[in-house]
């Protein structure tokens, strides 16, 4: 959820990502989506794009700045495929 004074640890964020897409059997968003690529496509959900790395110390987790993690997954409101960017479905993936 937005939250322009909230802090989520990446990790938790896309843990919860995980556990919702699989309870709702979104296997296309698991094969497209990763820890590495999670941020960029989370940045480009309408709402999100001012979540930003936040700064940390020494030994501390990466966070994200601007978002939080209210709900456990299980609790949160079904989602569709479409509120994270995929790829444009009218281009293969692979050139000929």
């Amino acid at each position: 959820m937005l939250d322009p004074g909230g802090t989520v640890v990446k990790a938790k964020a896309y843990t919860m990502f995980e556990s919702w897409y699989f309870q709702h059997g979104h296997i296309t968003l698991a094969k497209l989506t990763n820890e590495r690529n999670f941020g960029k496509k989370l940045v480009g959900v309408a709402g999100f794009e001012g979540v930003v790395t936040g700064p940390r110390g020494h030994g501390q987790p990466r966070a994200w700045l601007g978002c939080a993690c209210a709900l456990q997954p299980s609790e949160r409101p079904p989602m569709t495929e479409r509120a994270l960017p995929g790829p444009d479905p009218a281009e293969p993936d692979e050139p000929h």
